[in-house]
C-alpha cells in the first residue's frame, strides 16, 4: 500500500509516497510515521533508499498500517483572515466596526491522496 499525490521537485513531478518506518512510543500512545516521497513506484521498488524527500506525521494510537495510512489522509481544517477587522479607538477603549472576515481551509496536503 502506498499513496499517490503529485508533488513537483526538481523539474520532475515525483508522485509515490510510502511509509518508510514507523515507531510507537507506548508512554505518550503515539505512532510516529515517516512517508517517504519517490518518483514512481519503479524507482522505489529500484532502490528503497532513493527517496526524494519524508515527512513526518505523530498519529494517535498503536497503528495498523492501513490505519496510519487513513489517518494520514483524513481532513483537516485551519482558519484564515481574509479581510481585518475595522477598529476605532485605542486600547483598552476599542470599538469594532466592521468584524474580521474568515474562511476555513483544508490544511492536509495528501487528503486527496490515492491509495495505490
Amino acid at each position: 500500500m502506498a499513496l499517490q499525490l503529485t508533488k513537483k521537485t526538481k523539474g520532475i513531478d515525483a508522485n509515490y509516497w510510502k511509509i518508510v518506518r514507523s515507531t510507537y512510543d507506548a508512554m505518550g500512545n503515539q505512532t510516529r510515521v515517516t512517508l517517504a516521497l519517490y518518483y514512481n513506484k519503479i524507482s522505489r521498488e529500484e532502490n528503497i533508499n532513493d527517496f526524494i524527500e519524508v515527512k513526518d506525521f505523530y498519529l494517535e494510537g498503536f497503528l495498523t498500517q492501513a490505519e496510519m495510512y487513513v489517518k494520514i489522509k483524513k481532513s483537516s481544517t485551519g482558519e484564515r483572515v481574509v479581510k481585518s477587522a475595522i477598529t476605532e479607538g485605542e486600547f483598552p477603549n476599542v470599538k469594532v466596526i466592521t468584524p474580521a472576515v474568515t474562511e476555513e481551509y483544508e490544511t492536509n496536503e495528501f487528503v486527496d491522496a490515492l491509495d495505490v
